[in-house]
């Protein structure tokens, strides 16, 4: 049964279409792989798709810097991918791909050793929570979303390691709050996996979903 505060929040949106949007990620490694991936987001998706879910340049992001030429390139050729006129949904991820970790560092490699100052941090640390606020600034300034999620799967973090949950509050907390201040029109929230929605911590995740679910 959906919580009041879920029911208010969808009250709250005004009626419109559905929009279906497709993740980028082809079936195999090969260029032609790629581009069909490509076509069939092209031709069957309302929603244009972004999934940033292989680290973050955190040295970078820290200091407010350039990124690596890597990263920027890679940018740069998806946003000039999106079709005119096409709602754009960006997904980031400051958690690892086993959702209780800190997100993995990336650079001119996708994959480079931890900056020693990130390494066995709180995800709710002053450098952390500086770091990520630069960098889905960054996100947003190059990809102008129209929905935003700074928290992939971060629901998952609920089952994995529920001690650290109080921690993404507060990291969730000061980025929602930093974006909001620049960008207040802009829906914002985190996303939960199936086995979030069937979690053994029913009535834990139930507050935790209600509360971080909705995008608002």
């Amino acid at each position: 049964v959906p919580s009041k505060l879920a029911d208010r929040n969808r009250a709250a949106q005004p009626k419109r279409a559905p929009l279906f949007g497709i993740t980028p990620f082809p079936p195999d490694t090969t260029l032609e792989a790629v581009e069909r991936t490509h076509n069939i987001m092209q031709e069957h998706s309302t929603l244009w798709a972004l999934h940033f879910d292989n680290g973050i340049p955190w040295k970078e992001a820290l200091q407010d810097a350039p990124f690596p030429e890597r990263i920027q390139n890679e940018w740069n050729s998806q946003k000039k991918a999106i079709p005119e006129g096409r709602k754009i949904y960006v997904g980031l991820a400051p958690l690892a791909t086993d959702r209780k970790s800190l997100a993995g560092a990336t650079g001119e490699q996708e994959k480079i050793a931890m900056p020693a100052e990130f390494k066995d941090v709180a995800l709710d640390s002053t450098i952390v929570i500086k770091a990520y606020v630069n960098y889905v600034r960054r996100v947003v300034k190059q990809f102008r979303p129209d929905f935003l999620n700074i928290g992939i799967e971060a629901g998952q973090l609920m089952n994995r390691d529920m001690t650290r949950w109080s921690q993404f509050e507060q990291l969730f907390l000061h980025v929602r709050n930093a974006i909001k201040a620049e960008y207040p029109n802009m829906p914002l929230g985190i996303s939960f996996g199936l086995g979030d929605l069937r979690s053994e911590e029913r009535r834990v995740g139930k507050e935790c979903r209600s509360r971080w679910s909705p995008y608002h």
